[in-house]
């Protein structure tokens, strides 16, 4: 019997879970707290969003750690990632690479996928097993 496919939807929701979740690990100490990239709020783990650059919508850069940083829900979501500050820290050198890397075309299987869900989760569970909080 053939195995039935789970479509290019689920691998990209099931990656931008790990990959956010990663982020947010990786952005934050061993107890669990940052700040806001781009207004530098104080932030418990729980309160922290994996927060892009250039839009999500834009695939190729989509996923790229350089892009994505941890920030609080009033600069990601009500001020629009607040760009313009996140191109500062950034710095012209990277930001200028970004936006030009995301207009490159990303087109992956669904094998591709699930190569790369395992990466995400693999990295996951490394920044994880450094942290002394409770999950």
């Amino acid at each position: 019997m053939k195995k039935k496919k789970k479509g290019l939807k689920y691998w990209i929701t099931k990656m931008d879970n790990y990959f956010h979740r990663y982020i947010r690990l990786r952005d934050t100490n061993d107890e669990g707290y940052g700040n806001c990239y781009t207004c530098n709020v104080p932030l418990d783990f729980k309160r922290t969003q994996a927060g892009h650059f250039i839009n999500r919508s834009l695939k190729a850069t989509r996923w790229d750690e350089r892009n994505v940083k941890v920030q609080c829900a009033r600069c990601n979501n009500w001020m629009e990632g607040r760009q313009f500050e996140f191109s500062l820290k950034l710095g012209m050198k990277l930001a200028k690479g970004l936006l030009s890397r995301s207009t490159m075309e990303w087109k992956k299987s669904e094998e591709d996928y699930a190569v790369l869900v395992a990466y995400w989760k693999d990295k996951c569970e490394y920044e994880e097993s450094k942290k002394v909080w409770k999950k």
